[in-house]
């Protein structure tokens, strides 16, 4: 009995103690794992393998009978192993779309062999195949979805750059399959060649953004020579306008007042037609009175930076190279962003590149939406200035207003025409033309975006543009497309396609010692700011006089010299007060830091101990107490 008892006690020990050092191991590992990987408690934080409410609310209203068929080739995973673990991922969610439809959607897999009847048949539904490594067979990873009226949508090629956007592209697949009908959107693009004009002899390439439109929309190329859009046009796309002639901003102005819907982005300096190009176009837009009417403040010669959000870029001189902070260049993060508004709702990221100001001002009848705004340590430059000086000397000019400046607007509801008459009045041709109207008869809508060069695929797609044959190639990096999607969504009242957001447009590399250190930050918010500012008034300053110097408007006498010298001291100390400053906040955050490591090396581990010994002294007692009523008996 007692070596029974002597047994039981030791397997208890060592089983507390295997148990301890377990629970000592996971939590030291998931301490080390907050401070130098991601901040996620599981590692599937954005949600993966879990269908957007959105999808499931549309799930369980369809009544549509729905088919699915994936085709995959069974030696895919052995020959791209990621891709085909990204398979597996795919015939999960597609498996989650089934059970959460009420046995409305049916899902079948082809296994699609060479030389095979699934061969053939993929090919006919024009599934895209890829070469194994050997370069012998071809290998398909595609799915077509169909229902009994005959709807048929393929999805050619599940890209594994994609996963992120993979429950959108299956989710507005299958919204358009009850009776969907495209409409049309119509894209005037006097400057920039983003869509192929087929009528020309320029014809090029769609650029990545209209080939997503073509998969849900008609897309057509309205000429600038217009004097009329056609009804049929559910939202007009003008991209970068340049040189309008007086018919065409009077075509978009009776549109609007016929209650069109114009998606305008302005570009005072399109860097993308540079970059086509090899030069700057310097023709002015002619529409800066047609935005005034109605209600925004816009300027060809105005650009806005923003300094907290801009982008790092290497700059060149004859000594040497370096990476500095480019404020024309912007990455709008979330906080800039309307998450109120339907067009702008879970965005997180939009790049802009020389991008505008949108001032609004007040007009009746007229409800005004900003949609993106630059953050407070902004500022302004003159066009002419950046369009042809050195990004070095950019930074040099650029002035810090410290206010924002909106990037994106919405005006919605009944204008007043710009034009007082009609500008053929009296000729034949006004006869033939739709006749002119003063204020609207319906209401419109008027989105204007500052900068063109946001449309530019290598300015949100990471992929090459040769390769992107359709909307389903395109590897999104930032929102810049779904903005442009939720935009002509929600101009042409496309309620009933899904516009799923991506799980995860750009990887959130905030570390926990990262989010530490941003903490400790506010505190000396304050100090840095100052030290900030007295650093940039001072080189300023240095900047005004060694110009006026070089412009031999002011003397170097001594005295002015001194100041220089003086300016510069002022710059070196605040720039070892700033430095002494970033110091301390480095250390309070390692202070934290290994305080959070010892709680859990040596804290974590003392409180399972300590749960432990008031378990064997409860055990102990119980077993006491037993042992007592046994011996009374």
């Amino acid at each position: 009995m007692a070596s029974t008892k002597k047994t039981t006690t030791k397997n208890y020990l060592i089983t507390s103690f295997a148990l301890l050092l377990a629970v000592t191991f996971a939590g030291l590992n998931i301490g080390t794992s907050l401070l130098t990987s991601s901040y996620k408690l599981d590692l599937t934080s954005s949600r993966q393998y879990t269908l957007n409410q959105e999808t499931l609310s549309w799930l369980s209203k369809n009544q549509e009978p729905i088919f699915i068929k994936l085709y995959l080739s069974p030696q895919l995973e052995s020959e791209y192993p990621l891709i085909g673990q990204y398979a597996r991922y795919v015939v999960r969610l597609l498996e989650q779309y089934q059970i959460n439809s009420n046995g409305k959607i049916s899902f079948e897999i082809i296994e699609t062999k060479p030389y095979s009847n699934a061969e053939d048949e993929a090919k006919k539904q024009n599934i895209r195949s890829f070469i194994d490594t050997e370069g012998k067979q071809n290998l398909y990873f595609g799915a077509v979805f169909s229902n009994y009226s005959g709807q048929s949508y393929t999805l050619p090629y599940f890209e594994i750059g994609r996963k992120n956007y993979i429950e959108h592209d299956i989710s507005r697949i299958l919204s358009k399959m009850s009776g969907y009908e495209p409409k049309t959107i119509g894209i005037l693009s006097p400057a920039l060649p983003v869509i192929d004009k087929k009528s020309t002899f320029e014809n090029g390439t769609d650029w990545p953004f209209v080939k997503a439109l073509k998969e849900d929309y008609n897309v057509e190329y309205i000429r600038n020579d217009k004097t009329q859009i056609p009804v049929r046009i559910k939202t007009l796309i003008v991209v970068n306008p340049s040189n309008l002639g007086e018919m065409t901003v009077y075509a978009l102005d009776q549109y609007l007042m016929r209650g069109g819907r114009i998606l305008l982005f302005m570009d005072p300096f399109s860097e993308s037609f540079l970059s086509l190009f090899g030069y700057i176009n310097s023709a002015s837009s002619n529409l800066e009175k047609f935005l005034y009417n109605f209600g925004i403040s816009y300027s060809d010669d105005l650009l806005v930076g923003d300094n907290a959000q801009s982008q790092s870029t290497l700059m060149g001189s004859l000594t040497h190279n370096q990476i500095k902070n480019y404020p024309l260049w912007m990455d709008i993060n979330k906080n800039f962003i309307n998450q109120e508004q339907t067009i702008s709702k879970d965005l997180r990221r939009l790049q802009f590149r020389s991008a505008g100001s949108l001032a609004l001002r007040k007009l009746p009848d007229v409800k005004s939406t900003i949609l993106f705004t630059t953050g407070t340590d902004s500022g302004e430059i003159d066009s002419k200035v950046a369009k042809y000086a050195s990004k070095s000397s950019v930074i040099g000019n650029f002035i810090n207003t410290g206010k924002s400046y909106n990037l994106a607007v919405l005006q919605e509801g009944k204008f007043v025409s710009m034009f007082e008459e009609h500008p053929l009045r009296g000729t034949e041709t006004e006869k033939m033309m739709i006749p002119f109207l003063i204020t609207s008869i319906r209401p419109g809508k008027l989105l204007v975006v500052s900068d063109a060069d946001m449309l530019f695929s290598p300015n949100w797609n990471a992929k090459t543009p040769k390769f992107s044959n359709n909307g389903f190639d395109a590897v999104p990096f930032n929102n810049n497309y779904d903005f442009i999607e939720k935009a002509v969504d929600y101009l042409s009242e496309s309620g009933d396609l899904l516009s799923i957001s991506s799980k995860e447009t750009f990887e959130n590399k905030t570390t926990f010692a990262q989010i530490l250190q941003n903490h400790i930050s506010k505190k000396y918010q304050k100090e840095q700011q100052q030290y900030t500012e007295a650093i940039r008034q001072a080189q300023s300053k240095q900047r005004q006089l060694n110009n006026s110097i070089k412009e031999q408007a002011v003397f170097p006498s001594i005295s002015v010299l001194k100041q220089v010298e003086s300016l510069q001291r002022i710059e070196i100390e605040n720039k070892s007060k700033l430095q002494e400053l970033e110091f301390k906040i480095s250390e309070e955050q390692k202070l934290l830091s290994n305080l959070f490591i010892i709680f859990n090396m040596i804290v974590f581990p003392g409180i399972i101990i300590l749960l432990l010994a008031i378990f064997n002294i409860i055990r102990r007692k119980k077993i006491y107490q037993e042992a007592k009523e046994y011996a009374n008996d």
